[in-house]
């Protein structure tokens, strides 16, 4: 570029003329991208927020390219829709502009899925954030497993044909921070420990001649028996509600419990 200064009162003299010869840059606004909170859940209150921000020149309106890929589809939010040409505006004046993308609440049991935005190419600014930011919408469901035998004891083929004459719960007698079975049979208490694998042991007799039907335990109606740890030593202990009193056996690390005392 030239510039033409001339001295002063020779503006018609081309010999006395000064010139300026040099280069104007014109430095274009870098645009980045960024996603706040990272994750949210199908069906919470919280969106996706993605943030585009402009360093730079801010004075005009701009347009910004990009696109949505992931394993999210539109039928996981709202907001915008999967695809490229996808374009956000800066206003005049403006350094950030944001998209929100809402998660849509379904009952289906699924993996999580993701939201990623990548920034295009295009005219009047560079792009600064060239990988893609990826949000995620965890899922919220509940998923089992399938069911598998975990134990053939205790069971109606065993005879343990009613729960009001005998009685099964659960909780952890031996402090190994697994559920036991606790069963209350035709005269004794039996327990069966649980193993790491979800399955378990075959049972024991942990309580002999007590808290049974046979000594008078006839109805988990009538006389309850609830399994808990009354003594905060970490194992449970069987709390049984008689016709003229509360009696506890409090339960030993080998899964097996103490004599009955009368607590109430």
């Amino acid at each position: 570029m030239y510039i033409n200064y001339k001295q002063p009162g020779k503006w018609d003299d081309l010999g006395n003329e000064l010139q300026l010869r040099g280069i104007i840059e014109i430095v274009l606004p870098t645009i980045t991208l960024a996603v706040s909170p990272s994750s949210v859940t199908e069906n919470g209150t919280a969106n996706l927020v993605y943030t585009f921000t402009r360093t730079g020149a801010t004075t005009n309106i701009l347009t910004i390219n990009y696109g949505i890929t992931g394993t999210a589809d539109s039928t996981d939010y709202t907001g915008a829709t999967p695809g490229t040409g996808k374009t956000i505006t800066f206003a005049a004046g403006a350094s950030t502009a944001t998209l929100t993308i809402d998660p849509t609440a379904d009952t289906t049991v699924e993996s999580n899925e993701t939201v990623a935005l990548t920034l295009a190419s295009g005219t009047g600014y560079t792009v600064g954030t060239t990988t893609a930011v990826t949000g995620t919408i965890t899922n919220n469901e509940v998923n089992f497993g399938n069911i598998y035998t975990a134990h053939t004891d205790l069971t109606l083929a065993q005879g343990w044909n009613s729960f009001d004459k005998y009685p099964r719960q659960l909780a952890d007698v031996n402090g190994d921070g697994r559920a036991d079975i606790i069963a209350f049979g035709y005269d004794h208490v039996f327990v069966s420990i649980g193993k790491a694998d979800g399955t378990f042991a075959p049972k024991i007799t942990a309580l002999n001649n007590n808290f049974s039907y046979a000594t008078g335990w006839t109805s988990f109606d009538q006389y309850p028996r609830q399994v808990a740890d009354v003594n905060g030593d970490g194992y449970a202990d069987i709390v049984g509600f008689a016709s003229n009193g509360v009696s506890v056996a409090l339960g030993n690390q080998n899964g097996v419990f103490g004599t009955p005392k009368t607590a109430l």
